[in-house]
């Protein structure tokens, strides 16, 4: 593991960022964390410990594997599958008191006779399951879900569309008149709004749940202010300088067109950090400077004199510099961030 190249989580802003969330938005009772994908790239327990020393109460993660590592630290926090798991994990999700997200009623008809915990996803548009859509499918779910000895943890759905207006109010709407079809006292959860959805658009009457994901990092959202968690650094390892039309790396991959300076940095799609990220700019003692050329291990960046064997490079500086990469590389700031993988080691800063 190289150790010139590592990521900074900040666990103290992430601590105040949650508690800003759930202060901003104090009445709903659960509030539900989504740690999947290791947190959104940040990976690590140390990041679930600041979430939920911050208020979070329930836990949503995609896959048993994330839910049991959470349980070797925690065995009391409810934890739900967000992606339904194969039959053959659903005696150790209720081993390890672990809910699951049943996806269509076939699914939900192999759970006959389980002692499991439930979450029924309904379709409100654009879902990836096949949920219930109208209010007669809902009940048809939950009466059987009462007939067979199930326990109905919760309902929720999810906004695809945040950004749109229209989409994500018909949405809701769907979401009221569904549920006027069934008894909703007994159930202990209605989950309706996601982190863009929480911050853009007023609470419905029945939901007393939101989930949480991408904004406790503040990722794409600038509403609340919230503060940068992640920076991405590596340490220059030399500097190679280059003559008019002298190439360097791989097939030539850069060709100076005048007399140039190359910083070589310990870091590259090995590591996560794609091809894509030619063109970006980093920075070196607070200059921007591009990336000219990115390989498994190493990658390129033109700089000027100035630039040092050793200085520090800035690669993601925040939030809104992610933004900017994202943009760049046609994608969005959580591919980006879950992309990076374990090579690169995270060090938490904490008080």
């Amino acid at each position: 593991m190289n150790k010139n190249t590592y990521i900074e989580i900040d666990l103290n802003a992430i601590e105040r960022n949650v508690k800003k969330i759930i202060e901003t938005y104090p009445e709903y009772f659960y509030k539900v964390a989504v740690v999947k994908s290791d947190c959104y790239g940040h990976k690590g327990n140390e990041v679930v410990e600041a979430i939920l020393k911050a208020g979070a109460n329930f836990l949503a993660v995609s896959f048993l594997e994330e839910a049991l590592k959470i349980r070797e630290r925690w065995k009391e926090i409810p934890i739900v599958l967000l992606v339904p798991p194969p039959f053959n994990e659903i005696e150790d999700c209720i081993k390890n008191n672990i809910s699951i997200t049943v996806p269509d009623f076939e699914y939900l008809e192999t759970l006959k006779g389980m002692p499991i915990k439930v979450h029924l996803r309904v379709d409100v548009g654009n879902d990836f399951y096949n949920g219930p859509k109208t209010g007669d499918e809902l009940k048809k779910y939950v009466d059987f879900i009462d007939q067979n000895n199930l326990f109905l943890e919760g309902l929720y759905m999810h906004s695809y569309c945040a950004e749109d207006v229209f989409i994500t109010e018909e949405g809701f709407k769907r979401f009221e008149s569904m549920i006027q079809e069934i008894d909703i006292k007994n159930i202990p959860m209605l989950s309706v709004p996601n982190s863009q959805a929480l911050t853009n658009y007023k609470k419905i009457n029945s939901a007393n749940a939101f989930r949480m994901g991408n904004v406790m990092y503040g990722i794409e959202n600038e509403s609340l202010h919230l503060e940068d968690t992640f920076h991405l650094y590596s340490s220059v390892l030399s500097v190679k300088e280059l003559k008019e039309k002298e190439a360097i790396g791989y097939n030539n991959c850069y060709v100076a067109e005048k007399p140039s300076f190359i910083a070589i940095l310990p870091i590259g799609y090995g590591h996560g950090f794609t091809k894509m990220n030619i063109g970006n700019q980093v920075y070196i003692k607070e200059k921007p400077y591009t990336i000219v050329a990115v390989t498994m291990d190493i990658t390129l960046v033109e700089v000027d004199s100035s630039v040092q064997k050793g200085d520090l490079c800035v690669l993601i500086k925040g939030n809104r510099h992610l933004d900017q990469i994202a943009l760049h590389n046609k994608s969005i700031a959580e591919e980006i961030l879950c992309c990076l993988n374990t090579r690169i080691p995270r060090i938490y800063k904490k008080d």
